[in-house]
């Protein structure tokens, strides 16, 4: 007879709550949402988040808050929102950079997979790679060749130690066979204002409209891109394969949010995101700087950062580099 009336009791609970549950993901959002950028204030993280999330933000009826968590080459931010309210309300702007520190740190504390769960990709866009006007060549070739000349390396900077830009210099370096001194600043304003200033002498960085600007105005040398295929606007930038055969390092960007998020809340997210992608202001932004948008569904996001996963969880060791 107890168990009957435990039973009784647990039904009528549970009858009770569901409703609950359901207004409050039916509800979803009813307060102002806030997207992580685990690096510092400006460059290219600001534009990509801005631009698609002011977007959301009127599919989804409420405000956008954009909040910066730098350091550890974006682990702190990502460990932030891994350990935030499942709720939908705070999520991470990821690139190849949280997956990388995760096994770049000795005690990682959050998992780029079960840590999170997907809610689509925006964009994927190469690398390319600059040099200050100073240094005395006009192409990919013949950078390799006066890099051998100076033995003591050449300075190269970079949005952070373990950045995605950092592990493409390095792992261009150890191709070409030859030295790079890596200079790690805050992030990519800096980093570009170093390479304009002469302190450093090369950076591998995505196509911005700054950068591409000083390239333009003969501040900076545009030596190549780290893509299978011509880039659509600029198909005139040699490919870095032609030089180092097989190179090649695509950059992405896309929205997680912590593991537990209600499906319907995701579902949500997803359909604001996608409705993002598929505005023509939205497409014509990102077409300037050379991104290729991705589908909006959680399924690509999902299956990149296990791709990507993989392929770190090798790499990283045999680079030989720690965040302390």
């Amino acid at each position: 007879m107890k168990t009957i009336r435990r039973r009784h009791f647990s039904t009528l609970l549970l009858s009770a709550i569901a409703p609950a549950w359901a207004s409050a993901q039916e509800t979803f959002p009813n307060r102002p949402f806030k997207i992580i950028i685990p690096y510092a204030a400006g460059g290219l993280s600001d534009f990509i988040v801005r631009t698609v999330g002011e977007h959301m933000a009127k599919r989804l009826g409420q405000p956008l808050v954009v909040d910066y968590k730098s350091g550890a080459s974006g682990a702190i931010g990502a460990q932030f929102v891994a350990t935030s309210p499942a709720d939908g309300y705070t999520q991470l702007f990821i690139n190849p950079g949280q997956v990388i520190a995760r096994y770049a740190t000795s005690k990682p504390t959050y998992d780029a997979i079960t840590s999170f769960v997907p809610i689509g990709l925006i964009s994927q866009t190469p690398m390319l790679v600059y040099v200050n006007s100073s240094v005395p060549v006009n192409n990919l070739r013949e950078f390799i060749e006066y890099a051998k000349t100076q033995p003591q390396g050449i300075e190269c900077g970079n949005a952070g130690l373990l950045s995605f830009g950092h592990v493409t210099a390095e792992r261009f370096a150890r191709a070409a066979g030859i030295k790079l001194l890596h200079v790690p600043y805050k992030g990519g304003p800096q980093m570009t204002m170093a390479l304009r200033s002469g302190e450093t002498k090369v950076m591998f960085t995505t196509p911005t409209a700054d950068n591409l600007g000083l390239v333009e105005s003969g501040h900076f040398k545009l030596l190549g891109v780290a893509s299978r295929e011509p880039m659509a606007r600029r198909p005139n930038i040699p490919l870095v394969s032609s030089v180092i055969p097989g190179f090649e390092a695509q950059a992405w960007y896309g929205l997680l949010a912590p593991a537990g998020t209600p499906a319907p809340v995701v579902a949500a997210l997803n359909g604001a995101l996608r409705s993002a992608l598929a505005d023509p202001d939205v497409k014509e932004k990102f077409a300037r700087l050379d991104h290729a948008l991705g589908d909006g569904t959680t399924t690509q996001m999902g299956d990149i950062v296990k791709a990507e996963d993989r392929a770190w969880k090798d790499l990283i060791p045999q680079l030989g580099v720690k965040i302390e």
